[in-house]
This record gives C-alpha cells, sequence and structure tokens, in this order.
C-alpha cells in the first residue's frame, strides 16, 4: 500500500474539511463530473446519464459531492475490468426508493444513483461495504466508500447499496433543510 495514501486519507476521515452547503443543481453537478470521468476512462467503458427535467434545487458542498461520485464511478470501473456499462441517474426519489434507502416518508427527497453492469457485490459483503478500513482489494485502503457515506450523511442524506445485478448505490438527499 501507498502508506501517504493511507494516512492522507485516514486524516480525510477523522478531520474533513469545511463544509460549504449551497444551493446546486444535482443534474449538473453529476452531469459535469461525468464529462470529465469519461476522459480518463477506458474506452470499453460506457458513463450513460439519465436526468429528470424537474429537479429542485437542493444545499450541497459542490466540491464534496462531486468527491462522492467520483469516489463511485472509481469504483465500478476497478469492478468492471476495462468494459461494462455505468449509469448515472438523477430525479425525485419514488417511495419505492425512499423505502429502500430507509429514510422517512414524510419527505421529498432528490435520489441519484451510481450503478454498473458488473458483478455485484456478494451479500458476504454487502452489510460490511462502508466500514471504516474494510476492503475487497488487495491493495485497497477501505476509505473510499466510508469517507462517500460520511459525506453523504454530512449532507443530511443516505446512500444505500441496493443491487440485484450489477452494484447499485442510490443517494437519497432531503429537498427540504429538515434532517434526516
Amino acid at each position: 500500500r501507498d502508506s501517504s495514501k493511507v494516512v492522507s486519507g485516514f486524516l480525510k476521515y477523522v478531520a474533513p474539511e469545511q463544509f460549504h452547503p449551497e444551493h446546486a443543481d444535482i443534474s449538473s453537478v453529476v452531469g459535469e463530473v461525468a464529462k470529465e470521468m469519461r476522459k480518463g476512462l477506458d474506452k470499453d467503458v460506457l458513463i450513460e446519464e439519465e436526468h429528470s427535467q424537474e429537479m429542485p434545487q437542493t444545499q450541497i458542498d459542490v466540491g464534496v459531492f462531486r468527491s462522492v461520485i467520483e469516489e463511485l464511478i472509481m469504483n465500478s470501473t476497478q469492478h468492471l475490468n476495462g468494459d461494462g456499462r455505468i449509469l448515472l441517474r438523477t430525479g425525485l426519489a419514488s417511495d419505492e426508493e425512499v423505502k429502500k434507502v430507509g429514510v422517512p416518508l414524510n419527505g421529498q427527497y432528490v435520489a441519484v444513483e451510481v450503478s454498473d453492469n458488473g458483478p455485484g457485490i456478494p451479500d458476504d459483503v454487502r452489510s460490511r461495504i462502508f466500514d471504516l478500513g474494510f476492503s475487497t482489494r488487495p491493495m485497497g485502503t477501505g476509505l473510499g466508500l466510508s469517507l462517500v457515506r460520511r459525506d453523504i450523511e454530512q449532507h443530511r442524506g443516505r446512500i444505500a447499496e441496493i443491487g440485484e445485478a450489477g452494484a447499485d448505490f442510490l443517494i437519497l438527499l432531503p429537498v427540504s433543510s429538515r434532517a434526516l
């Protein structure tokens, strides 16, 4: 392992940067990340997008949220082994999505989904993927998804892996200022 990467990752986990939320268009932020990430991907990995037209703005720290989406895309590409499809979807959360993630039904949420057509996450691993230090990769630090969850919770949101075929991460963020 690259020890400097591990140390800097743990420092980021225990002492996160200042959080600066602002009203933003989630679909635009996700689209910008997708555009940038496409440049560095193997030509056989496709990033597709589906964005709802009628999306309310929500409060996010744009830099932190961009890092979350980048990490989820990178995780997908590592498990696709250079060939596959990643779907980025944004829209208002359905009642079914709200139930899957386990948030209260008495609010409106923006949904951001990052899914792929890779091998998926085995059931015996699924419950541990957000644990600090847990990794299935020999050179993994176990920081990526734990930082993702921490960053989403800082946004008063929740994230869950809901995949049945391939990995499928669903993020819900409240539209209102009400905390989850």
